[in-house]
């Protein structure tokens, strides 16, 4: 056992990946897909171990480095594979860095084993690796949440990235503008004239002063 060879000739150990259990002619047997053996001679399958998780060896692999991560893992070789993250993804076996979403996308699920990004929301931005539909954020001039983002109506602007709703412009001022990303869309009134309230969306809410 542990070697083979023709009966009556010199007998060789079984390499490592393998084993024989028993004596006579017959071929050392391959340690089973998955698994590996660093034993020469090894007598029993028992030698055979297992690969780290998330790993995966072709049948007879003879060194633990043989254990190569699963695509949707990463690791070094012969190591624990670690299962990547929400944002990005990995196709092929083997110790590569999973792969970052790109920006204005995101993958809201682990151990992805194919490029499964999704583009955000028309008007909305994302962070490269982003992990899920809230990392979309609208765009400047537009309001909402979850990548689903509106354009600030006439009369209200947005400066920044984010959730956050749109400004009124301030009493006595006007914006026709649609989607607006500065204040300085909101146009004054006449010096002799007012606006009922902020927010106007036209030069007509504009009304003359008494007297004027």
């Amino acid at each position: 056992a542990g070697y083979t060879g023709a009966d009556g000739a010199a007998c060789t150990a079984c390499v490592a990946g393998t084993y024989k259990d028993a004596v006579g002619s017959a071929s050392c047997a391959n340690c089973p897909a998955d698994t590996y053996s660093e034993h020469v001679g090894s007598t029993t399958s028992s030698k055979c171990n297992a690969c780290p998780g998330g790993a995966s060896s072709s049948a007879g692999s003879g060194a633990k480095t043989a254990c190569k991560c699963n695509a949707g893992f990463t690791g070094s070789d012969g190591s624990q594979c670690t299962e990547c993250l929400k944002g990005s993804y990995k196709t092929a076996s083997g110790s590569a860095a999973c792969t970052l979403c790109p920006v204005n996308t995101y993958l809201d699920a682990k151990g992805s084993t194919t490029n499964a990004c999704q583009a955000c929301g028309a008007d909305s931005q994302s962070a490269e690796g982003s992990g899920n539909a809230n990392a979309c954020r609208c765009n400047a001039g537009y309001t909402g949440q979850l990548g689903v983002c509106t354009a600030c109506t006439a009369g209200t602007y947005k400066t920044t990235v984010g959730p956050s709703a749109c400004k009124k412009c301030n009493r006595n001022t006007y914006s026709t503008a649609v989607g607006a990303t500065a204040e300085s869309t909101c146009t004054a009134c006449d010096a002799n004239a007012a606006t009922a309230s902020d927010g106007s969306s036209q030069a007509s809410a504009c009304v003359c002063n008494a007297g004027y």
